[in-house]
């Protein structure tokens, strides 16, 4: 409530706010105005509102980063949200660890660069509460934002030194109807870059160019009568009488030729790896209630042509938020994830 003093009676108030349209009103004396402002959604996204005040959205852009995971998953056929975050966000590097191979495989943030320090990560948040992303299902994540610079170490403490990467949670809303989803994906993964193998005379040629051993293998095999061998085998295999894998012992020496060549990458890799997800979520709410339940699950196939590599997750999770009073409201958050990594 307001009153105002205005010496003119043609006088005009200009009422503005941050975030709104603002208004001009031409001055009635004695009649009580009523003003609402209609919310102005360009101007909002001029403003950032941060742990300790609120700065023009200009001065932290090379700070600040956010992404909405349904622009950055869209259909892509990931099962983690790393991969999605993989090239999303500018200053984030994702990388796989050392000791991470196949289906499954776990990756790192890096925000601020590589330190000497153990542990030199960035602070990861999930609704606030540190965890870990890769048990996230990506469905269920709302958006994630990064804090880039050391001054947000002023809000989350020294841990945040590295960095800070917000994730938050799809949440249902009050009065929101009943919803179901469902939804799922399926692709194929496929190695890239596979060395292509140089066959045996190749091979050969090679060692001889490089003089090792005086022309001889390093078990007493003469590399010539080898390629000699070879040759000929090529041409006509029934000439030789062969044991086992293509293995000629030859008569005057004794010594085994190998002659069935192989291409060991084809041998260990198959053409591709089967992935799929399938996630199902319902939500909806009432005046004094909101609630959220999900489950996904994601299945992942390595490209080993034997026993395959595998990977899989089973991840569960449940929202519900209570108006109990006007001055009190009780949530509850539940999350589960199982992933079995062979």
């Amino acid at each position: 409530n307001f009153i105002l003093n205005v010496g003119s009676k043609d006088a005009i108030l200009e009422i503005s706010y941050i975030g709104y349209q603002g208004q001009s009103l031409k001055v009635t004396p004695g009649k009580t105005l009523s003003v609402v402002l209609k919310e102005d959604t360009q101007s909002l996204d001029e403003v950032v509102v941060v742990g300790f005040g609120v700065q023009k959205k200009a001065n932290l852009t090379g700070a600040v980063s956010q992404v909405k995971m349904d622009d950055v998953l869209g259909s892509r056929p990931v099962v983690n949200a790393m991969s999605a975050l993989q090239g999303a966000m500018p200053g984030l590097q994702i990388t796989p660890n050392n000791d991470a191979a196949g289906p499954g495989q776990s990756k790192s943030f890096n925000i601020r660069g590589t330190t000497s320090i153990n542990g030199g990560g960035p602070l990861v948040l999930i609704d606030n509460v540190p965890g870990d992303i890769d048990m996230l299902n990506p469905e269920d994540i709302e958006s994630v934002s990064v804090l880039k610079d050391a001054a947000s170490a002023a809000i989350y403490g020294a841990r945040a030194a590295f960095g800070v990467i917000l994730v938050t949670t799809k949440k249902a809303k009050k009065g929101d109807g009943f919803h179901v989803n469902y939804n799922n994906n399926f692709g194929f993964q496929s190695s890239i870059n596979r060395p292509e193998q140089a066959d045996g005379l190749e091979w050969m040629q090679a060692y001889l160019g490089g003089e090792f051993n005086a022309g001889k293998y390093y078990t007493g095999q003469d590399i010539k009568t080898w390629m000699n061998y070879l040759t000929e085998y090529r041409k006509n295999p029934g000439k030789f009488q062969t044991t086992g894998d293509g293995v000629y012992v030859d008569p005057e020496t004794g010594l085994n030729y190998y002659l069935n060549e192989k291409d060991l990458y084809a041998n260990m890799l198959d053409d591709y790896g089967f992935l799929q997800a399938h996630n199902v979520s319902l939500s909806g709410g009432t005046d004094k209630l909101a609630y959220r339940l999900s489950l996904g699950y994601n299945s992942e196939q390595g490209i080993l042509i034997t026993d395959k590599d595998r990977y899989k997750r089973l991840s569960g999770s449940a929202y519900i938020s209570a108006e109990i009073t006007s001055w009190l409201t009780q949530s509850v958050d539940i999350r589960y994830a199982q992933s079995d990594k062979n």
